[in-house]
């Protein structure tokens, strides 16, 4: 076997990088960009939909998920309202914060199924809607100064063909509600 000789390292100090090197060193550089871009682009969708899934919960989640949840107390029968053979019953007061409550409320229709409500609405809030069976309506409301919170009621069918209208008061003191949930 022959001998090579021994290569002097300082030599190869004067002599510039080849091509191969210097081209595996761009693709090196250029993977290292596109993937920390992507990495960067995947965090901020994570933390964009973390932000978006905690703003953006529905009513019936907010309301459970409030941390001052009242349920009517006091004498038996409190939190019943009949209303044309409709009774409604109010499950729960919850304080949301920034001056609003939510209210969850549920209607059963009369035992002969002759009455379907069609609507539930509070003042300033869109309506609800629900048929036949028991339904349950979630409401957010302005807190009310006085205590009171007003119930709007459309149910049918009735004589002359449209919907029959109906109302209840829901008083939140008298359903031992605390003062400071709505004042």
């Amino acid at each position: 076997m022959a001998e090579q000789p021994v290569l002097d390292l300082r030599s190869l100090a004067s002599v510039e990088t080849p091509e191969v090197v210097s081209a595996a060193l761009r693709r090196f550089r250029r993977r290292l960009v596109v993937r920390g871009l992507w990495a960067a682009l995947a965090l901020l969708v994570a933390v964009l939909s973390l932000i978006s899934l905690r703003s953006n919960r529905d009513l019936p989640e907010r309301i459970m998920g409030a941390s001052r949840i009242s349920y009517p107390t006091g004498n038996p029968g409190d939190g019943l309202y009949d209303v044309r053979g409709v009774r409604f019953v109010v499950l729960e007061i919850a304080d949301l914060g920034g001056g609003q409550l939510g209210v969850h409320v549920v209607g059963t229709p009369d035992p002969a199924g002759q009455t379907v409500i069609t609507t539930v609405s509070l003042p300033g809030t869109p309506h609800g809607a629900g048929r036949y069976a028991s339904s349950d309506w979630w409401f957010e409301t302005p807190k009310p100064a006085n205590g009171t919170i007003p119930v709007a009621v459309t149910m049918g069918p009735c004589a002359d063909g449209n919907g029959c209208k109906g109302s209840f008061v829901i008083d939140l003191g008298a359903l031992g509600v605390p003062t400071d949930f709505w004042r």
